[in-house]
């Protein structure tokens, strides 16, 4: 038992010797052509969904992208200067939400995924996966 122990405890120390911090993963992410944003649901509530999305540090603003419609066809749009939005929702609707780094009037970032919430009464249910 004292081998198996010693054992863990000297591969989790060689796991962390030479290796490269830019390796790992971040919060933050700084857009390229053709990167796409990570966005993702915070929270939610019985009349609201919280999104939060990548950081961009050459952003001036986000622009987010949301439709209740069911073809999908539709979207409205909401500028936002931070990088999490709160977005005030109706029972019995399916929304769905993409976001696009901005810098001034031009597009730094390629759309993210667009995430489908479905709320159903008084309940907001998590989606279950990504459209």
């Amino acid at each position: 038992m004292y081998k198996v122990a010693l054992l863990v405890i000297i591969t989790l120390l060689f796991a962390g010797c030479g290796s490269d911090d830019s390796s790992r993963s971040t919060t933050t992410t700084t857009a390229s052509s053709n990167t796409a944003l990570q966005m993702q649901i915070v929270s939610i509530g019985e009349e609201e969904v919280v999104l939060n999305w990548d950081y961009v540090k050459e952003a001036t603003h986000y622009q987010l992208y949301w439709s209740d419609s069911k073809d999908k066809s539709y979207y409205e749009s909401v500028y936002v200067e931070g990088i999490t939005y709160t977005h005030q929702v109706d029972s019995d609707k399916i929304y769905n939400y993409y976001v696009i780094a901005m810098n001034e009037d031009e597009e730094i970032s390629l759309p993210s995924e667009v995430l489908a919430v479905k709320v159903v009464g008084r309940q907001l249910n998590q989606p279950s996966d990504t459209i």
